[in-house]
């Protein structure tokens, strides 16, 4: 079952998710979380939401796309100008207390910012989208959208020229995993160092090389998660195995080439797009935009035992951003209003096994249909997402408090899948309304709220 994560960010989104013990942390863009003020990051203990410190050092002044935890300190990469009491270009510490900068920050283009953090030794790797690093030492240091910081010397060192989408122009690091001093780099990129590798490339030794020697050279399309899990790499993201070949959510690599699973995720309404991974149970959960896998149908969030991939409640509308994993509870976040299972959640849920039952899902033939909409509160229009779980006729239709029928929507038979549709509101009045969904014997009320 799912359930909102401890009453959810009503006033933004989470852009990321990360674990650390019994710890969830949570950053983006919003300023409250479950009701506690916190600016852009917060953490979970299980109770309640807390944020990472007290008064000006209140969080970070921007966006936060990355986190990573290191014993008592926490690394926090986005879109941002100032840290707690700190001037920190999108990247800063908080060590309990304060937050504080690692050195001068990054930057160098417009539109700069930290989407990936990794620790190794005595260095943290920062990767992203920048072109410069700077430190009291070297206040410009040259290097593309990946470099490391001396975590003793507390200097910024670069990886050669870094990665490129084109000479001189910096590539995109969308994701970054490590195992035994082996870096694992996913974005969007043409060459690392000067050498061609497109999308995806190791580091060891502090020097690029492709995963299966240096003659492997990437993969095609755009990778946006890479994770090294049970002794296999596995890369989600819009992926090709050549170009302008058939398309692929996920992909692993097996000794020496990169395969597709047993059973591949598709969709209904465009490319499938994998956006995180994380390992759970025996396999892996995926979370992104897809509907369906076979003749199974799946919304956006889906278990892979190995062999075939498996329901989680029914999924969320209308896509996945980011996973966590603690224990056997899984925290997903997603646009600022989705719908997880049967549940409305806000930017964030969770789900869970329902300890008294031991049933983890529904079937396909109880499940009710799921609709929600975003956004809302609306002023003009809104986009109403729903999901079939099977074929029929299925009737949309909106009305007022009193339950008048202002608009029938949709009436028509459709096959399962998820769908989204626009309703106008410029002509009504502000108010509650009603958004229905039948289906067959399946029905499902959604309450729309318009401001004028």
């Amino acid at each position: 079952m799912t359930e909102s994560a401890g009453l959810g960010f009503y006033d933004g989104n989470v852009l990321t998710i990360t674990r650390s013990g019994n710890t969830i942390y949570a950053g983006g863009k919003f300023t409250v979380a479950g009701g506690t003020f916190a600016r852009n990051i917060a953490k979970w203990t299980g109770g309640k939401w807390e944020a990472l410190g007290e008064g000006y050092e209140n969080g970070i002044r921007g966006s936060v796309y990355a986190i990573l935890v290191d014993g008592n300190d926490i690394y926090a990469g986005g879109y941002f100008g100032s840290a707690g009491t700190s001037e920190a270009y999108h990247i800063a510490k908080f060590d309990g207390t304060r937050w504080r900068s690692l050195g001068i920050g990054v930057g160098g283009v417009p539109g700069a910012y930290v989407k990936s953090l990794v620790k190794v030794g005595d260095y943290l790797y920062v990767a992203g989208y920048f072109s410069v690093v700077g430190d009291e030492e070297n206040y410009e240091l040259p290097t593309n959208s990946i470099a490391r910081f001396n975590l003793v010397t507390n200097r910024w060192e670069s990886l050669g020229r870094g990665i490129e989408y084109v000479y001189g122009i910096p590539g995109v690091v969308n994701d970054m995993d490590v195992y035994e001093n082996r870096i694992f780099v996913g974005g969007e990129f043409q060459s690392a160092d000067d050498m061609y590798f497109h999308n995806f490339v190791v580091i060891e030794e502090n020097k690029f090389t492709g995963i299966g020697g240096i003659q492997n050279v990437g993969i095609e399309g755009k990778v946006k998660t890479v994770k090294y899990l049970n002794n296999e790499i596995y890369i989600g993201g819009y992926l090709q195995l050549q170009l302008k070949g058939e398309s692929y959510g996920i992909l692993k690599w097996d000794a020496d080439q990169w395969v597709k699973l047993n059973e591949q995720l598709q969709s209904d309404q465009g490319d499938v797009i994998v956006n995180d991974i994380e390992p759970y149970k025996d396999g892996i959960i995926a979370g992104g935009i897809f509907s369906r896998a076979g003749n199974s149908v799946f919304n956006n969030l889906a278990y892979y035992d190995g062999e075939k991939w498996n329901d989680l409640a029914g999924g969320v509308l209308p896509g996945v951003s980011n996973l966590a994993v603690l224990e056997e509870d899984i925290f997903v976040s997603g646009p600022l209003v989705i719908s997880a299972g049967k549940s409305a959640c806000v930017a964030m849920a969770r789900y869970f096994k329902d300890k008294l039952s031991g049933v983890e899902k529904e079937s396909d033939e109880k499940r009710q249909a799921g609709i929600t909409n975003f956004p809302n509160p609306f002023t003009q229009s809104t986009s109403i997402y729903y999901s079939l779980s099977s074929p029929g006729k299925v009737k949309i239709t909106v009305t007022d408090g009193l339950g008048r029928e202002i608009k029938i929507v949709i009436n028509e038979f459709q096959d399962p899948g998820n769908y989204v549709i626009n309703f106008d509101a410029q002509n009504l009045p502000a108010g509650l309304y009603f958004c229905h969904l039948s289906q067959g014997n399946k029905f499902e009320t959604k309450k729309m709220l318009v401001v004028k």
